[in-house]
C-alpha cells in the first residue's frame, strides 16, 4: 500500500479542514504541538465568537425580526461548541480513527473490482466533501462581504454607521477608527473558524461511510466468488500439477482460509462502524435537533421582502448548506446500512452447493449460514441511542422545518 494511494484527494480535503481545529494525524513531537496551537487557536476563536454571539442574542431579545436574524447565529454557535467540545473529549480516539480509516479504508486493493470500487467511492466522497467546503465557505464569505459592501453602496463615512460582522452592544469605542478595522479583522477571523469547524466533522463522516459502504461491497464479492468455476479450475489445476492427488481437499482447504479472512474483515468494518458511532452519536443527535430550527430561520431571512438582496441571498445559501449537509450525511449512513446488509448475499449467492458433498464442504456452508444470519443484523449510526440516523430522517426534519416557517410568517404577518 502506498502513500499515493492513501492521500486521496477527498481525504486531503476533510483531514486538512480537521487539521485547521486541532486535530490530525502525527508523527513526531513538533507535529503534535503544532497541532495543540491549533486547537488552542480554536478554543480562543470560538469563545470569543460564542460570547460576542450570544450578546448580541440578548440584546435583540424582544425585537422579533432581531431575534429570528441573531437567532441563526446563536443556533449556529451553539450546535459548534456541542460539536467540537464532544469530539475534543474524545481526542485520541478520533485521532485513531482517522489513521485507521487512511491505512484501511481507501488504501487496501487486491483486483480489478476492488480498485472499481474504490474509485467509484472516491468520486463520490469528493462530491460530499466539496458540497460540504464549498457551501460552508461561500456562507462564510457572504457573511464577511456582507459589511463591506454595506459601507461601499451606502457610502458611510460616520463611524456610528458602520456595520460589523456581529454587532458590538457594548459603549466601547470599536466603531472608530482604528478599532473598527481590527475588530472587523478579528470577525474574519472567528467567522473563518466557525465555518471550518461546521463542515469538518460531517465531511469526515460522510467521507467514512463512503468507504465502509464500499468495503462491505467488496467484502460481499470476495464471499460470493470463493466458489467459481474459474477459481476451482485453476486452483485444482495447481494443485494436480504439484503432484497433489487431492486437488478438491485442497481447494476446500484454500475456500476455508479465505473464508475466515473475510469473517475477520467482516469483524474489523462492524468494529469501525460502531467506533464511528460512538464519537458521532451525540453529533448526529444535535445536528438533526438543531437543523429544522437552522432552515426554518434561514428560509425565514430569504423571504423577508424587506431583507436587503444580499442578505437574502447569504441566507438563502446557508439553507441551501444545512439542508445538503443533513441530506448527505443521511444517505450516507443509510448507504452504510444498506451496504452492512448486502455482505449475507455474498455467501447466498455464491455456488456452494458444488462442492457440498463432502464432509468439510458441508461445515464450511453451515458457517456461511451463520454469517449470513449475523449479516441481517445491520450496523447503523444513530443520534443519541434514540434514533436511527435515515433518509427518514431528512423527511421529518424538513417537514418539521417548514412547519414552522409557515407559523412564524404567519405571526410576522399579524
Amino acid at each position: 500500500m502506498t502513500s499515493g494511494q492513501r492521500e486521496i484527494l477527498p481525504a486531503r480535503i476533510s483531514f486538512f479542514l480537521l487539521y485547521l481545529v486541532g486535530f490530525g494525524i502525527t508523527e513526531t513531537d513538533q507535529q503534535r504541538r503544532t497541532l495543540n496551537l491549533w486547537a488552542l487557536y480554536t478554543i480562543i476563536i470560538v469563545a470569543l465568537g460564542t460570547i460576542s454571539i450570544y450578546s448580541d442574542f440578548y440584546h435583540e431579545w424582544g425585537s422579533f425580526d432581531g431575534v429570528a436574524y441573531t437567532g441563526i447565529t446563536m443556533v449556529t454557535a451553539t450546535i459548534i461548541n456541542i460539536k467540537y467540545y464532544t469530539t475534543l473529549m474524545k481526542r485520541t480516539s478520533y485521532e485513531r480513527l482517522m489513521r485507521l480509516a487512511r491505512d484501511k479504508l481507501w488504501g487496501q486493493t487486491q483486483n480489478d473490482y476492488d480498485k472499481e470500487v474504490m474509485k467509484k467511492c472516491e468520486k463520490h466522497a469528493l462530491f460530499y466533501v466539496g458540497a460540504f467546503a464549498y457551501l460552508a465557505s461561500s456562507t462564510g464569505v457572504l457573511y464577511i462581504v456582507e459589511p463591506v459592501i454595506y459601507h461601499w453602496w451606502n457610502n458611510i463615512t460616520t463611524p456610528s454607521d458602520r456595520m460589523l460582522i456581529i454587532k458590538i452592544w457594548q459603549n466601547w469605542p470599536v466603531y472608530e477608527t482604528p478599532n473598527f478595522e481590527m475588530v472587523y479583522l478579528l470577525q474574519v477571523f472567528i467567522t473563518v473558524q466557525l465555518c471550518v469547524l461546521y463542515s469538518c466533522f460531517e465531511s469526515f463522516l460522510v467521507l467514512a461511510n463512503t468507504f465502509i459502504t464500499g468495503q462491505f461491497s467488496i467484502l460481499r464479492y470476495r464471499l460470493e466468488v470463493l466458489y467459481s468455476h474459474q477459481l476451482i479450475d485453476r486452483i485444482t489445476s495447481s494443485y494436480m500439477e504439484s503432484g497433489e492427488v487431492d486437488g478438491e481437499k485442497n481447494f476446500l482447504a484454500f475456500v476455508s482460509q479465505e473464508f475466515k479472512n473475510c469473517i475477520r474483515q467482516h469483524q474489523f468494518l462492524i468494529s469501525v462502524t460502531e467506533e464511528l458511532e460512538g464519537l458521532y452519536t451525540i453529533i448526529n443527535l444535535a445536528s438533526v435537533l438543531v437543523h429544522s430550527t437552522l432552515i426554518c430561520l434561514c428560509g425565514y431571512q430569504t423571504i423577508m421582502p424587506e431583507n436587503a438582496v444580499l442578505r437574502r441571498i447569504k441566507f438563502g445559501v446557508y439553507a441551501i448548506g444545512c439542508i445538503s449537509q443533513l441530506f448527505f450525511f443521511s444517505f450516507t449512513c443509510t448507504n452504510l446500512t444498506l451496504g452492512s446488509l448486502t455482505v449475507g448475499d455474498g455467501p447466498y449467492n455464491s455456488a456452494w452447493y458444488n462442492k457440498n458433498s463432502s464432509e468439510r464442504g458441508r461445515a464450511l456452508t453451515k458457517d456461511y449460514s451463520i454469517m449470513i444470519i449475523r449479516a441481517q443484523r445491520p450496523c447503523r449510526l444513530t443520534g443519541g441511542g434514540f434514533f436511527y440516523v435515515t433518509l427518514d430522517t431528512v423527511k421529518s426534519v424538513l417537514t418539521t422545518a417548514f412547519s414552522y416557517l409557515t407559523l412564524i410568517r404567519q405571526s410576522a404577518m399579524n
